[in-house]
């Protein structure tokens, strides 16, 4: 009997958990662009799909580019803990954006980590 009252107090406590949102590292590309730059559509272009991407890709785990043919592909990856829920990466992910867009702002690469998701984008294609 304590066993299962346990067991439901692990599950009710595992699906009340929130991602865990602390930035364990961040970096910014040095070079910077402007708002007129083709870049910043590339850059946007891949931030949205990303964002929206990657909560619903095969496990959590999303590698893209930007479909402009011009000198600006951008290249991204978003990632969340493979054990959460979509939702869940859906608000890791959501976090993770503001926070690389606060500090990596007009950047021509950005990446931010949490503990349970990770944004990256670049000038160049990468794997992490």
């Amino acid at each position: 009997m304590s066993a299962t009252i346990f067991a439901i107090l692990i599950l009710v406590a595992s699906a009340n958990a929130r991602p865990d949102t602390t930035v364990a590292l961040s970096a910014c590309n040095l070079y910077s662009y402007s708002n007129s730059d083709p870049f910043a559509d590339s850059y946007a272009y891949v931030i949205n799909d990303l964002q929206n991407v990657t909560p619903n890709h095969d496990n959590f785990d999303y590698y893209m580019k930007s479909p402009y043919q011009n000198n600006a592909v951008a290249y991204g990856h978003g990632k969340c803990n493979a054990a959460m829920s979509p939702a869940d990466c859906v608000t890791c992910i959501i976090s993770a954006r503001a926070a690389l867009e606060g500090q990596c702002l007009n950047s021509y690469g950005g990446r931010l980590v949490m503990v349970d998701c990770m944004l990256r984008y670049e000038a160049y294609q990468f794997t992490d």
